[in-house]
């Protein structure tokens, strides 16, 4: 059996209410209702159903990941370590898998945000796609023997954060597994790490802090300081908000990030070659769309590439009109 042991209840930028469920038992377990996503992991390219996994669990249940994986809806290995399955039936019920797969280059609560990216990308290329309910067992867990403690803490952070984000995910359900040794001491860090995420959640809907918010990655400083500098010559009263001069020591950087861009007039992406290969960056990009819905002209993506191929981006980035401003950019272009 199942048991939800705890439920937060997380507004999102629109004022939306979704949810953070930490649950105990068998993600499995038959009287579960259904979800609409289920995420496992596994070693890469390695699907074989050992005992203590996930993937073992579903092979008596009659579905093959390894025959899943051979026909993936969407293989996102090499930006997001992730790849999506077709539609599988679970006891007569719809799920997708989605497969978390890590190299041995980094420690997996490093991207296992990547899952909700992964997630969030699927279905942002379709309007009509949506997830009333994602199940996120401690990945890594099993057999790669990863910590605990460490995954699950991360594993939380990121579900709580892309809640936040207007994802288009009403509920979030993290697993704790049945019958462990260190249950207390995982419930007792979960309820940490939400209170701290909780604390730093301050937004303001009303009124601005910043004129401009720069969304750019740090290799690209150069280029945000010849930005910072053109906005500040046309407009010389201009409050712009540039993360290493904003970030406050000890914040959840993320979450003030929210922040800040929710107390900002505009938003500024700088789209260059390295800012489209930057997680973090289209997290941004995705929050400041998501904006851009209810604020007219929030959204200002200006493209910094001299040979940028749109079909190597997501979906979601291509379909933007990328305002292009050459490499060097000349900014009086668009502003």
């Amino acid at each position: 059996m199942a048991e939800v042991v705890f439920t937060e209840k997380i507004e999102d930028l629109y004022g939306n209410d979704k949810f953070l469920d930490i649950c105990i038992g068998d993600i499995l377990h038959p009287d579960e209702k259904p979800a609409d996503y289920l995420v496992l992991s596994s070693f890469p390219n390695d699907y074989t159903p050992t005992p203590k996994s996930l993937i073992g669990r579903l092979s008596t249940l009659g579905i093959n990941v390894a025959d899943l994986a051979s026909e993936k809806e969407r293989d996102w290995r090499k930006r997001w370590g992730c790849w999506v399955a077709g539609e599988v039936n679970l006891r007569k019920k719809p799920l997708r898998i989605v497969c978390f797969e890590h190299g041995s280059d980094t420690h997996p609560k490093n991207i296992v945000g990547n899952v909700y990216r992964t997630i969030r990308e699927f279905l942002m290329e379709d309007q009509d796609r949506r997830a009333r309910c994602v199940r996120v067992p401690l990945l890594s867990t099993g057999d790669q023997g990863f910590d605990r403690l460490e995954m699950m803490s991360e594993i939380l952070r990121q579900a709580y954060l892309h809640l936040v984000l207007v994802a288009p995910i009403e509920r979030i359900q993290v697993f704790l597994g049945q019958g462990s040794d260190d249950l207390h001491r995982l419930l007792l860090q979960a309820g940490v790490v939400i209170q701290a995420y909780r604390t730093e959640r301050h937004v303001t809907q009303s009124g601005h802090q910043f004129d401009y918010f720069i969304s750019y990655r740090q290799v690209d400083a150069s280029r945000k300081e010849v930005l910072v500098e053109f906005l500040q010559s046309r407009e010389p009263a201009a409050n712009i908000y540039v993360d290493v001069d904003q970030l406050q020591p000890g914040s959840y950087w993320k979450m003030s990030l929210v922040n800040a861009m929710a107390a900002s007039r505009k938003v500024v992406c700088l789209g260059t070659d390295s800012y489209f290969e930057s997680s973090e960056c289209i997290d941004e990009f995705h929050m400041a769309m998501n904006f851009s819905l209810a604020k007219r002209g929030f959204l200002i993506p200006l493209l910094c590439s001299r040979d940028m191929t749109f079909s190597k981006l997501p979906v979601s980035m291509a379909r933007v009109q990328w305002v292009d401003v050459g490499d060097p950019p000349k900014f009086e272009k668009a502003l």
